[in-house]
């Protein structure tokens, strides 16, 4: 029975084992783009590209999208290009922050390249989301101006105060399922739900949606970082390491 509980445990050791070269790579390279990523300064020049770049895929799919004769369409199809691109991109480096092996035995301080260009790079698309829903508030509601207002937040404060930015870009891996949402919607409204494709397509978005957002982030991640952020700010920041590691193996051997 003990081999069938500690299985989980060796299998993810082994992932993060494997996955090690391909992160380092990935580090490697984005520090050679931007060597002082972790100043002040580079991050806020990334932040502004970041959302240049996002508010200028707008107004193109606004433009291009202006034939349709319904203004809700419009916007519905307008959102979808800039949504997956950034969940495309950021799931790439939260994925390459959660198998950071550092990450799993000093949770508070790791700030590797690639979490804090994740971390970057939502913040910009959160403050380029948070202008559209302002301006379509009608179309989105209340609901996505807290959700823009409140995904942007955290990483921001991950950003200025330097702590639980690895931990934080991790978090990144749920917008794994916002990739077959937003191919979900394209057809839908392209009229393609009675499609084969669609099944295949709302499968994967459960499968990922229920193993990725809900098992990895919410039920494993998320109770964790509250009570690091607790910890940091209330227990003298002693939290971490093996007292860290060990709650999050366990958790893995329930599964």
């Amino acid at each position: 029975m003990s081999i069938f509980l500690s299985l989980p445990t060796t299998i993810f050791t082994k992932i993060l084992s494997l996955s090690s070269p391909l992160v380092s790579t990935v580090d490697g390279q984005i520090s050679s783009l931007f060597p002082t990523i972790a100043e002040g300064s580079t991050q806020i020049t990334i932040i502004l590209i970041s959302f240049i770049f996002f508010i200028l895929v707008y107004l193109l799919e606004a433009y291009l999208q202006s034939p349709f004769p319904s203004k809700t369409q419009r916007h519905s199809w307008t959102v979808l290009t800039p949504s997956q691109i950034h969940a495309i991109t950021v799931t790439f480096l939260g994925w390459t922050s959660f198998l950071n092996p550092d990450l799993w035995s000093s949770p508070q301080t790791l700030s590797s390249p690639s979490s804090y260009l994740g971390c970057c790079i939502i913040c910009g698309y959160m403050l380029a989301d948070l202008i559209s829903v302002t301006l379509h508030f009608e179309q989105e509601g209340a609901e996505f101006l807290m959700h823009a207002v409140f995904s942007l937040a955290p990483y921001g404060v991950c950003l200025v105060t330097g702590k639980f930015v690895g931990f934080s870009a991790a978090a990144l891996v749920a917008e794994s399922s916002t990739i077959f949402l937003n191919w979900r919607s394209c057809m839908i409204q392209s009229g393609r739900s009675n499609s084969k494709g669609f099944e295949v397509v709302q499968g994967l978005f459960f499968v990922v949606f229920i193993t990725v957002r809900c098992a990895i982030c919410w039920t494993t991640l998320t109770p964790f970082w509250f009570k690091l952020v607790y910890d940091e700010w209330f227990n003298g920041g002693d939290f971490g390491g093996e007292s860290f590691s060990q709650p999050v193996l366990n958790l893995l051997r329930a599964f």
